[in-house]
């Protein structure tokens, strides 16, 4: 019964993105525990846009089906946002929308590598990059989206030097893996201690 509230994607209008969280999740609870109150913030975002402007909101893949109807609802009262079909692609959305917004999750990050400017809500480690600007007072989310738009500049210099220091200060671990420890306990020993040797080579270099 979710496919009567779902819009149709226009990728010929101005519009921004939303990807609604996980529920609960560290992502809001502890990186962002005044903005978790996800129906209210997407209200003041519409409220930011211009006027011609949509804003796109698709669900957590993870979340399908757990959300009550009336919460959906609650959604498609707010005349100018379009509810987007969870099995919509999120990188296809991210690339055509004019400006992406995220409290703390991943399609802030997406929307900085594809060179759109994201205003993010809470704490989080890709705030760092110059085409993400941090709403801490909701007062002045409006100024912030007619700035994004009308003066964002791609830096792509500075995306590969984030990335790349990513990279450095990173060690492939399967986390799945280690927590599948019962089924297969000398793979999730092997990646257990490549983390724990990760960890402590980074606590030597802070020392």
């Amino acid at each position: 019964g979710f496919n009567r509230f779902y819009d149709q994607i226009n990728y010929g209008e101005d519009y921004g993105y939303y990807a609604l969280h996980y529920e609960p999740e560290t992502s809001t609870m502890l990186l962002s525990p005044f903005w978790t109150d996800q129906l209210n913030l997407i209200r003041q975002i519409a409220k930011s846009l211009p006027l011609h402007f949509k804003l796109y909101v698709k669900e957590h893949p993870g979340m399908f089906g757990y959300r009550p109807h009336a919460y959906y609802r609650e959604l498609k009262k707010i005349p100018n946002v379009k509810l987007i079909n969870v099995n919509e692609n999120s990188l296809d959305l991210i690339r055509k929308a004019k400006i992406v917004f995220s409290i703390s999750g991943t399609s802030g990050l997406e929307g900085a590598l594809n060179n759109k400017p994201v205003i993010a809500f809470g704490d989080v480690y890709y705030n760092k990059l110059s085409a993400v600007s941090r709403c801490k007072n909701i007062e002045e989310l409006p100024n912030m989206v007619k700035n994004c738009l009308e003066n964002f500049q791609p830096n792509e210099q500075e995306l590969l030097a984030f990335l790349n220091a990513i990279l450095e200060k990173s060690v492939d671990v399967g986390m799945p893996k280690i927590w599948n420890w019962r089924v297969d306990e000398k793979t999730a020993r092997q990646n257990l201690e490549a983390l724990v040797d990760f960890l402590a080579d980074y606590i030597n270099l802070k020392i």
